[in-house]
């Protein structure tokens, strides 16, 4: 990680404007998804405030895995869920770039479970949770993601 840009904490996350004037929003929303497990957890997103144009811009990596990490500082024993938003058609992309940032950035120190699976409408959802490797209670976990997916998208 080389410059994050200047980042503005806000009640669910983070805000940034890059050199071009763009403006992104980071958040971590509060979810349920493990908290009958004693745990809490967070889904994390980022996005561009408003419309704009998509600048190659290594600092905005940069400041989004600054974000995350942050976040994992401050709150060590939460899970991070992610789901990759496939409203324009770009959800595979997304989970491409989220694995790439993982292999480049995270360490042994965290784990990063994996699944996909298709929705109503027979189109692939990519979804993980990452969590702390020395988290104790991460076979739960995994065990509990897997569950929580079956009871979503069974029905």
């Amino acid at each position: 990680m080389q410059n994050p840009y200047k980042i503005t904490e806000q009640e669910d996350g983070f805000v940034f404007e890059t050199d071009f004037g763009l403006s992104y929003k980071i958040t971590f929303l509060k979810h349920n998804a493990f908290d009958d497990l004693g745990f809490s957890s967070y889904e994390f997103g980022f996005y561009p405030v408003g419309d704009s144009k998509r600048f190659k811009d290594q600092r905005i990596e940069d400041t989004i895995i600054f974000a995350l990490d942050d976040f994992f500082q401050k709150n060590p024993d939460c899970i991070i869920l992610y789901v990759c938003d496939s409203l324009d058609n770009r959800a595979r992309e997304r989970n491409v770039l989220f694995n790439r940032w993982y292999k480049k950035y995270a360490s042994d120190a965290f784990v990063k479970l994996n699944r996909k699976i298709f929705d109503t409408e027979n189109d692939m959802i990519y979804y993980f949770a990452v969590v702390f490797n020395q988290n104790f209670i991460q076979p739960l976990i995994i065990e509990s993601f897997i569950e929580a997916e079956e009871t979503i998208y069974n029905k």
